[in-house]
């Protein structure tokens, strides 16, 4: 099957709009996930009064607009961070999309539906990681263990579904996460504290195993860079992120019902007592950050990389 420019133009459109829609439960999911609670039931509703949403108050970015980032019923404000997260799931979901189904790419459309299944699947787990994170500092397992599982799975059935084969995503789950936990245990035996936690070794795996162990020392090296970078506007600001919302009942907080962070937070003044080198700063979102950076650039950075360095 050929692509003509009208079909190319509106699967481009679905493709957005299908971000868009998923964007709304990626919302839910970093909401309700580290509070214990159903992604599922209940419906969507306003969490200061309670009041269930209709549904074109739940159209991805135009019911916030609608709403002027209140509350319908109670006039409570709603973080602009919902509609952020929608929109930017949506523009990734397009340009997935244009990677995988562009004449240039050689795919056919059809053939492209699979790949971008998947793939999605993939990016959005990076965006509900992202978030959870900042906001928890946690990387949640019952994310990054199944989409560890189903890289290797991917590849080993299929390899044009993600473009890694099997063994380059055994081994990029092996090598990534292993260098974490290699990072971890020597950070701890020469401070005597956490540097990382778990959830960075097994996401680290899980990249490796969607983008294959050439991906690692990128990933590594862009998400290290990247976080320093955001450490020292941090820190010459002034600066810290919020102080981590405490898990729900099944994270091994309180059975009560927590209050998750405001999704608004700005970032507080004051820094910690030990300075810049004391400073708390997530990882996840900077190996997602990466990560992304590999699946739409990865043709580039190998050119770019063996420019520099391959002679």
């Amino acid at each position: 099957m050929e692509w003509s420019s009208s079909l190319y133009l509106w699967s481009t459109g679905f493709a957005f709009a299908w971000g868009a829609l998923w964007g709304s439960f990626f919302n839910v999911v970093i909401y309700r996930l580290p509070a214990g609670l159903s992604v599922i039931t209940p419906p969507s509703h306003c969490p200061h009064c309670k009041t269930r949403l209709r549904a074109y108050h739940n159209v991805p970015v135009l019911g916030w607009l609608f709403l002027r980032g209140k509350c319908a019923t109670c006039r409570a404000p709603i973080s602009v961070r919902y509609p952020l997260v929608e929109l930017l799931t949506a523009v990734l979901s397009a340009a997935l999309w244009l990677r995988l189904a562009s004449p240039d790419a050689g795919f056919d459309p059809l053939a492209a539906i699979a790949p971008f299944g998947l793939l999605f699947l993939f990016l959005g787990s990076l965006i509900v990681i992202t978030f959870i994170d900042i906001d928890y500092r946690i990387i949640p397992h019952e994310i990054t263990l199944p989409l560890l599982a189903l890289g290797m799975v991917s590849s080993l059935v299929n390899v044009s579904v993600t473009g890694v084969g099997w063994k380059e995503s055994v081994l990029g789950a092996l090598v990534g996460g292993g260098i974490i936990w290699l990072i971890i245990q020597v950070y701890f035996w020469l401070r005597k504290v956490e540097g990382m936690g778990g959830g960075d070794f097994v996401m680290m795996a899980m990249l490796g195993a969607w983008l294959g162990y050439a991906s690692i020392l990128f990933i590594l090296f862009a998400a290290s860079l990247q976080g320093t970078v955001a450490a020292v506007v941090l820190y010459v600001s002034g600066k810290s992120l919020p102080q981590p919302a405490i898990p729900g009942p099944g994270w091994g907080g309180s059975e009560s019902e927590p209050d998750p962070p405001d999704p608004g937070s700005v970032a507080q003044p004051g820094l910690p007592d030990g300075g810049f080198r004391s400073m708390e700063l997530p990882f996840g979102p900077f190996l997602a950050l990466a990560g992304l950076e590999w699946l739409f650039f990865e043709p580039w950075i190998r050119t770019t990389v063996y420019a520099l360095y391959g002679g």
